[in-house]
Parts: C-alpha cells; structure tokens; sequence
C-alpha cells in the first residue's frame, strides 16, 4: 500500500519509499514467495529507481507465486505500458479484470492502457465500464478525460478543450487534474488564469505534499517553460514524472521539453 501510494503521487518519495522498502524485504524474510511483497518491489522500481530489468524480475516472480493475483498484473501491466509494450500490458490488465472485475484501480489501469495505447474508442467503453462498477468524481473524470483524447485523436481540439474546461477540481484534494484546468484556461482565457492556479499550487504545497511534477507542470502552463522543475523532479525521484508529457500513441498534443528529454532519457525512457 505504501508503495502504491508513492506512484500515484499520494506521499513525498523520500519520506514513504524506503518505508515501503524496508516493510516490503521484512515481509519477503519470513516468506520469500510473498506476492505482495515481490508487486510492492516492483513497484518502487518501475516508479522511483526507475529500474527497468530489476522490476520486471520482481513482478515475474510475484505473478509465478499468485497467477491469480489482480494487483500484481495490474502494477505489471503499468510497467508494460510506461515502457510502451502495449499488447503485453492489455494482455495483462486483461487478466487483472478477469480476477477481479470489479475493482476501480483494475478498471482504471484498463483504461489507462486503452487510452495511452492509442485505442480512443475502447477507452471510453473501459471509462463507462469503471462508472457503471464504481460511480463517483474520479470515474467521471476518466469518462471525460476519454472523450477528450477521442477528440483530439479526431482532429476536433476546440471539443477537446471544451470537455477540459469541465473538469473543475477541488484544489485540495485533486492536485494532479488541476493539469487539465490549468492547460485548458491557457488555451480558452488568459495566461492570467494559468498563473493564478500555478500560484495557488505553490500555496498549496507550503502546506501539504504537492508532486513535483505538478508544479512543474503548473509552470509550464502559466509561464511556456518548465524553468528548472525537471532536475528537481528527478531529484526528488517523483513517482509521477514517468507519466508527464507522455500522449497517447498515435496524437502529439505538442513537442516534449527539451529539458524534460534530457531527464526522461536519465531515466531510460523514451520520447
């Protein structure tokens, strides 16, 4: 769960990872085929030591000890798809929902998988799918974010940045949608309303843990430059900079960051 909450962003890295870490190589001492335990490595690999071949291992043997595990395919299948083996990933997402069809994170990372994929239509089915199975905000938004990238996919970006302008999220508890705010007021408005918010997440952050990433990307918006948040996101081993200006296959919604590919390529990634 600690390492969980890391990748999405939930607690500062530095603070939760070696937690996570030291609850994760206890568990494995008095039982070495512990599932959990193995998914949870993997996890802290994939996200924060961005360790490519010694997460992978991890998740293997965590599938080997529980095949009928749904989070250990689902945190394999967001490996998979961080490293753009898209019908590796869909075939593992595929198994998840299969043991467990009805959880939100599972119906969540098929979606995740769909939309980054390049599959717009089969991401709405998979958005509508979570809402029928776990009504509420952050499936909303999923539905909304499909339609968006459908759009886009089709070349109607004015219905792209209409449908973003829908997402108005509490700034408290939805630090990372503010991404979609923020980008759609710097389209539709003023660059006034894009420094706003970012100053209202520099606030924020005074007083709670507010990604890196966020903030890097709430610079970006309001002032056209990431400045110097990609070092700091690296250095802060920022879970989420694994997702950020990463498009769905087949649509580039504009050029990756010079100073973000220097960053991406430190940490193995590709453009």
């Amino acid at each position: 769960t600690l390492a969980i909450n890391e990748a999405n962003g939930q607690e500062r890295p530095s603070e939760i990872v070696p937690l996570a870490e030291q609850a994760a190589r206890r568990a494995l001492d008095l039982d070495p085929t512990y599932t959990d335990a193995h998914t949870a490595l993997g996890v802290i690999k994939t996200f924060y030591e961005w360790d490519w071949i010694g997460a992978e291992y991890e998740y293997r043997i965590a599938i080997a000890s529980s095949p009928r595990n749904a989070s250990a395919h689902l945190a394999y299948a967001m490996h998979l798809l961080i490293r753009q083996r898209f019908s590796d990933a869909l075939a593992e997402i595929r198994q998840a929902q299969e043991y467990q069809p009805d959880s939100f994170a599972v119906n969540r990372g098929a979606f995740m998988v769909r939309l980054y994929s390049g599959d717009f239509d089969e991401a709405v089915a998979e958005a509508l799918n979570a809402a029928q199975r776990s009504p509420g905000s952050e499936v909303r938004h999923l539905v909304s974010m499909a339609l968006q990238w459908r759009a886009a996919w089709q070349g109607n970006w004015d219905e792209m940045r209409r449908l973003r302008l829908t997402i108005v999220p509490d700034l408290e508890q939805h630090t990372w949608y503010n991404r979609a705010t923020v980008e759609a007021r710097q389209h539709m408005e003023t660059r006034g309303d894009a420094e706003r918010l970012y100053s209202a997440l520099l606030e924020l952050s005074s007083r709670r843990y507010v990604p890196s990433v966020v903030l890097m990307a709430g610079h970006h918006d309001a002032f056209g430059t990431l400045g110097d948040w990609p070092d700091r996101c690296y250095q802060e081993r920022d879970a989420t900079l694994v997702w950020f200006q990463r498009w769905p296959r087949g649509i580039r919604y504009w050029e990756v960051s010079p100073e973000y590919s220097v960053v991406r390529r430190r940490m193995g990634l590709l453009d």
